[in-house]
């Protein structure tokens, strides 16, 4: 059953449910979540210009996460770096909500601040569910850097357009359903499809 959940911008008390989610959705091990935070820092300190994190909550438990901000030497174009879902809320539309929130909230600032949406992902099967989660929602396979992760473990770069305008996809990705995960991992099971956690619940990205 679909849950409404409330999606605001995260703040300093919301760190240790985010690194929680992370670790719950095996995006990373407890010894490389490093990165992660100090990307998260980065952002409540301000540091980081024009990075955002923002929480989903139901009641007062915090159940997803999601990181996403402009890419460098590219023009407004925007990476989704990371989305989690709590794996006890998977399967209620939490990891569809939180990217329709992004996606929203890019739009909202118009094409001369935002035109593209990016997000990356692994070619393993531990992702399939993820990348159907993306295809799913309008994202197109845009290209592939072989052996990125390792031996094996492509990286998959979705892509979608923020405006009206809709191209021509590079590649016919396919649309058969999947469990929604994040940016890498593992988000929830829609009905039209699913994502991968950062690396999408958790990858619904490989965090990068």
């Amino acid at each position: 059953m679909r849950q409404q959940l409330r999606i605001h911008p995260a703040t300093a008390e919301h760190e240790e449910d985010i690194i929680r989610l992370a670790l719950a959705n095996h995006m990373f091990e407890v010894g490389e979540i490093g990165g992660m935070a100090q990307m998260l820092h980065g952002y409540l300190d301000g540091s980081l210009e024009d990075h955002h994190w923002v929480v989903a909550t139901r009641a007062d438990d915090v159940v997803g996460a999601a990181y996403y901000a402009p890419e460098p030497f590219a023009d407004r174009l925007w990476n989704l770096y990371f989305i989690a879902v709590d794996p006890d809320c998977h399967g209620v539309g939490a990891g569809t909500q939180l990217l329709g929130h992004v996606e929203r909230a890019l739009q909202d600032r118009g094409e001369d601040v935002a035109r593209i949406l990016i997000v990356e992902t692994s070619s393993t099967d531990a992702y399939a569910n993820a990348r159907g989660f993306y295809r799913a929602r309008g994202y197109d396979e845009e290209a592939r850097i072989r052996d990125f992760y390792g031996p094996g473990d492509d990286k998959v770069v979705y892509w979608k357009a923020l405006t009206n305008r809709t191209p021509e996809p590079a590649h016919d990705a396919g649309t058969a359903g999947v469990t929604e995960t994040s940016a890498h991992g593992l988000v929830d099971d829609a009905p039209v499809g699913a994502g991968e956690v950062l690396r999408d619940d958790h990858q619904v990205n490989r965090f990068t």
